[in-house]
């Protein structure tokens, strides 16, 4: 296990042959740029924002194994600024560099592809951003910052454009805003504002996938993101529990390692009476673990969700 978080292994990992994925969605991406119709003239089950990340990389030259691998690394480091500032609001911002440097460290080993820029990684980090700014705008504030909360409802629903699993940095975050909008001492204007412009912001990558839809071919989009995904490959439909139980011996170490230090957050949470926290820690690892079963397919690459907020 040392050796896979060894920076001259990492770095090996930025020229390694495209995954699957990664070469499908570049594929993809080429042909939407050059006028093909997404989800009409190429099939893929992915939202629109996954493809436009891929799009971006091929029309500023960045379309190579290292441009792409390139990305991955960039939303590592949101991702791990994001566990960072969550444990600073949460815990404490002594122990903002231990969040932020198990995130980093345990989203990026290559044991479960950490290293590829797949959808789990790269809808995480945005997902983690999300509920990052919501607790920013919100926690432990005395009037709600409401351009963080825009930025934090629309990088929730960003996450979901990339992944349709990607819900749960978006839910906690609505959560903990509903919570504190009933229980804080905002005035009536500061409470509807704050859920309006939350919303709002949430509305726009949303929005946006809707029209680009419905322009494109409304049946053909809701057959690959929706339909097809729950028919074929979701937690409803062709379980695959070898990848489990392989990616549980795999992961195994992962385990031990945290183990301990998840306990001791929890018992020293609980002696604090931290009962927020731990709700809020708890709610999202519980709820990244149901966007982890509802894959189905349970690849190794999964489990970049549960591990990676595991660790905040």
């Amino acid at each position: 296990w040392s050796s896979d978080v060894c920076s001259s292994d990492l770095i090996r990992f930025l020229f390694m042959p495209l995954t699957a994925d990664e070469g499908g969605f570049m594929a993809v991406a080429r042909w939407w740029r050059h006028g093909g119709h997404l989800y009409q003239d190429v099939f893929v089950d992915r939202p629109q924002g996954m493809i436009l990340l891929f799009r971006i990389l091929d029309t500023v030259g960045l379309d190579s194994v290292w441009g792409i691998r390139l990305l991955g690394v960039v939303m590592c480091l949101v991702g791990t600024a994001a566990g960072g500032v969550i444990t600073a609001r949460l815990v404490g911002h002594e122990f903002a560099w231990l969040g932020a440097l198990l995130v980093g460290v345990f989203s990026s080993s290559p044991k479960y592809q950490g290293y590829a820029s797949n959808g789990e990684l790269l809808s995480c980090s945005l997902g983690a951003l999300s509920l990052a700014l919501v607790l920013s705008a919100v926690w432990r504030e005395p009037r709600p910052r409401v351009w963080l909360l825009a930025l934090g409802g629309l990088c929730g629903t960003a996450a979901l454009s990339v992944k349709q699993t990607a819900f749960d940095g978006l839910l906690v975050g609505a959560a903990v805003l509903l919570v504190l909008v009933l229980r804080r001492h905002w005035t009536v204007r500061e409470r509807w504002i704050a859920l309006a412009v939350f919303v709002g912001g949430a509305s726009v990558p949303v929005l946006a996938m809707v029209i680009h839809a419905a322009a494109t071919g409304w049946g053909d989009w809701w057959f690959a993101v929706v339909a097809y995904r729950t028919k074929t490959r979701s937690a409803t439909a062709s379980l695959e529990w070898h990848n489990l139980r392989t990616g549980i011996r795999i992961v195994a170490p992962v385990v031990l390692l945290a183990a301990p230090i998840l306990a001791g957050l929890a018992i020293w949470n609980a002696r604090r009476r931290q009962w927020s926290v731990l709700a809020v820690l708890t709610g999202w690892v519980l709820l990244a673990g149901a966007g982890f079963l509802a894959g189905g397919q349970f690849y190794l690459h999964y489990w970049v969700i549960q591990i990676g907020r595991a660790h905040v």
